[in-house]
């Protein structure tokens, strides 16, 4: 295991990280025609948790992505190095939620929610974690409705 401290293992854990994952899932394949690709949570979930990008994040998935990030440039500060950060956290939430059966994937690597209930009910008994979920979900649903992965990709300034 790599060297982390107990406060980053403890508030990354791979079930917190799981639930935020499967929320961006579920919010861009709500949209989407196609399922999200693999690579794109590793972009988004460093959005989510950083405290303040996720409070840009619209309350509603109505605000189209890219007009919302031409309002809100300072998103991309820092962020490829956030996503570089955050890539073993991300990882270990995929691995844990395919474990839990919660994800799957397609021939093409897209990522599918399995069971949509459980994600809801932690939305429900935790509402500590309430506001990631819905700003995962409304950031995954805002994604989804671009349904390009890569030009999201272009205008966030990442490159895989």
């Amino acid at each position: 295991m790599r060297d982390r401290s107990t406060e980053t293992t403890n508030l990354l854990n791979p079930a917190f990280c799981g639930l935020v994952y499967a929320s961006i899932v579920s919010g861009y394949n709500s949209k989407s025609k196609s399922p999200i690709p693999f690579y794109l949570p590793y972009v988004l979930m460093p959005i989510i948790l950083h405290r303040e990008s996720r409070m840009l994040i619209p309350k509603s998935s109505i605000t189209k992505f890219h007009s919302w990030l031409q309002n809100t440039e300072e998103i991309k500060v820092g962020l490829a190095e956030r996503a570089s950060g955050l890539k073993p956290f991300v990882s270990e939430a995929a691995m844990f939620l395919h474990g839990q059966g919660q994800i799957n994937s397609d021939s093409e690597l897209g990522i599918k929610l399995v069971k949509q209930s459980a994600l809801n009910s932690a939305a429900r008994d935790f509402p500590m974690i309430g506001e990631y979920l819905k700003k995962a979900r409304t950031l995954g649903s805002m994604c989804g409705k671009n349904n390009s992965a890569i030009s999201i990709m272009a205008v966030l300034g990442v490159q895989l």
